[in-house]
């Protein structure tokens, strides 16, 4: 047996889960509902304070679509930003088709705005 000791940094993890479900525009109470567990249970997660059954670890990181690595150490593996890209580009195409036209060319003009100022900077 391993004497190799792996700390997990709570906090750290409780930021990236929020990250995440602010990222895909859930309200906490509507994310702990799903989860089976109190707002206030969610809200100390999130912030380090309390821990998690694995039964709501393994469901918070399929209702986040994260993978678990990414959520405990913040490590993400290639495929895991390859299917996480596809999740984000299905999910934005979704909303897009409740647009009508002038709300598309609004959205299509604050896309192009973003990546000029902030694409094209990180390229330099």
């Amino acid at each position: 047996m391993s004497d190799k000791k792996y700390d997990i940094d709570m906090n750290l993890m409780g930021e990236r889960i929020r990250l995440l479900r602010e990222e895909l525009g859930f309200s906490r109470d509507d994310l702990a509902k799903i989860l089976g567990i109190t707002s206030r249970h969610l809200a100390g997660i999130e912030t380090g304070n309390k821990g998690l059954s694995l039964e709501v670890f393994y469901n918070l990181k399929n209702e986040l679509n994260s993978s678990a690595d990414y959520i405990l150490d913040g490590k993400r593996k290639e495929e895991d930003a390859d299917a996480r890209r596809v999740w984000l580009e299905e999910n934005i195409l979704g909303h897009l088709s409740a647009c009508n036209i002038k709300q598309l060319e609004c959205l299509e003009a604050i896309v192009r705005s973003y990546v000029r100022s902030h694409v094209d900077k990180e390229e330099e």
